[in-house]
């Protein structure tokens, strides 16, 4: 999964404990559904200030 999203191990780590992604547990063994863990970290996305956000067609500009 850290080289999926291209972080490091302990922060996949982190994010399985605070819940932020789903993971499987038994006993030592952790295992991850990657499309479970996109649909979770999509949750967390923020559009950059170049991305076009709708309001211009929204408001008639």
């Amino acid at each position: 999964m850290a080289a999926r999203y291209q972080v490091s191990v302990r922060t996949v780590d982190y994010w399985c404990e605070d819940g932020t992604i789903p993971f499987y547990k038994r006993g030592a063994v952790v295992r991850f559904h990657p499309e479970e863990c996109d649909v979770a970290l999509r949750a967390f996305r923020r559009k950059s200030r170049w991305e076009p956000s709708g309001d211009d067609e929204e408001n008639g500009i």
